[in-house]
């Protein structure tokens, strides 16, 4: 039986040609090469409409408005903010919650899953409540089934998932304990640890302030989900910063981050939903594959 793939919705119109072709050559289902034209052909369209938005916007990221979140979740949201993870996912930068408007918010994605949408908005109960969207943007557990794990080599293991927020977690000290020393099946007397972690991103949707500019970071699909069943603004974690280039990556989400601090008009969620600036497509099948190797050197050194 054939592999249906994917159905995504790609934001070609804010790309460049040579992406474009790339990934509907590589990531895409296309019957043939004459396929892959028209599709080009079609972008150049596109390409010319972004830049006209781009050109002479009527609307800019800096038109955001920014609500505070109501009295009445305030002892919810005292309960996430007091959570060990939740404070361990924001304590580099300083963060405060907001509702932001979702069609404003800059977005360097370039498609959207419409399959996992749609199961995103089953989720969601026809008029959520405050209630309702803070546990769907801050508090959502992702439904994920553990990954697959094989081990390549003494000291290889590979993980795979079908999520793409598959990812290494880091790697840090740890003082052991009496499983840990069950673990050690090589034998010998262990004294000291490190743990090499798998897992998944931050489930709450979050966005870098800069100036009165909002940055996506996490929770794209989430906020693509509201605004396609009628919500138009959404509860987030913002993170404020003051210097973007000693604060930030260098890319965020593929794309440089000076890109998506400085230019006057950059993709935005509110693209994602103009037809004359997307194409619908089916992306191949795919798993995210994380793999962990460790080196060890082992030598004597003078006092």
């Amino acid at each position: 039986m054939a592999v249906e793939g994917q159905k995504i919705r790609y934001l070609y119109g804010a790309t460049t040609q040579p992406e474009v072709i790339n990934f509907v050559r590589t990531q895409c289902m296309v019957r043939d090469e004459a396929e892959v034209q028209r599709i080009v052909q079609d972008w150049k369209q596109a390409a010319q409409r972004f830049a006209a938005i781009t050109s002479f916007p009527k609307v800019v990221p800096e038109s955001m408005i920014v609500r505070d979140l109501p009295d009445e979740v305030a002892s919810l949201m005292r309960e996430i903010a007091a959570e060990p993870l939740f404070q361990r996912s924001f304590s580099m930068l300083p963060m405060s919650f907001g509702i932001v408007e979702i069609e404003k918010l800059v977005a360097g994605q370039r498609y959207v899953n419409l399959d996992y949408v749609a199961k995103l908005m089953k989720s969601l109960p026809p008029h959520p409540s405050p209630k309702d969207l803070i546990e769907f943007c801050l508090a959502k557990t992702p439904d994920v089934a553990p990954p697959a794990e094989l081990q390549l080599g003494p000291n290889v293991y590979s993980y795979r998932s079908d999520t793409t927020d598959f990812r290494f977690l880091g790697g840090f000290p740890k003082p052991l304990s009496k499983d840990d020393l069950e673990a050690a099946v090589a034998g010998g007397l262990p004294v000291a640890g490190i743990i090499l972690l798998v897992g998944y991103g931050s489930t709450a949707i979050n966005v870098f302030q800069v100036g009165q500019r909002y940055i996506l970071n996490n929770g794209f699909h989430r906020l693509f989900a509201l605004q396609k069943s009628g919500v138009r603004s959404a509860p987030t974690v913002i993170q404020h910063i003051t210097n973007p280039a000693l604060e930030l990556p260098p890319q965020l989400v593929g794309l440089p981050t000076q890109y998506m601090t400085t230019s006057p008009r950059p993709s935005m969620m509110m693209d994602f939903f103009d037809d004359s600036l997307v194409v619908e497509l089916r992306m191949k099948p795919r798993d995210r594959s994380v793999q962990i190797q460790w080196n060890v050197n082992q030598i004597d050194i003078p006092k």
